[in-house]
């Protein structure tokens, strides 16, 4: 039995989204691999960074439907950021 995987690295300016194939052997085998790239509302938008965010992530989710549909896949594999990755994380986490 092979099982599907597609697997996402969650980032709202570049995410990662792979599909791979594990086999009755144990081999991973990739079959397809993306970045999904996002850039931030120009200035003169006058978007909030809230407003900017929702966008950019409903480009994100365009492309994860897609990649969920053409990869029917039977396991769903996303990384939980740990720690802070970014400044503005860095800033926003609570500090103990």
């Amino acid at each position: 039995m092979t099982i599907t995987i597609l697997g996402v690295d969650p980032s709202l300016a570049a995410t990662g989204i792979a599909t791979c194939i594990l086999d009755d052997a144990g081999a991973l085998t990739a079959i397809h691999a993306e970045c999904v790239r996002t850039v931030g509302a120009d200035a003169r938008l006058h978007m909030t960074r809230g407003e900017d965010d929702a966008r950019r992530a409903g480009e994100i989710a365009a492309s994860l439907r897609e990649a969920m549909h053409m990869a029917d896949a039977d396991v769903l594999v996303v990384e939980a950021p740990q720690g802070s990755q970014s400044a503005r994380a860095a800033c926003a986490r609570p500090r103990a």
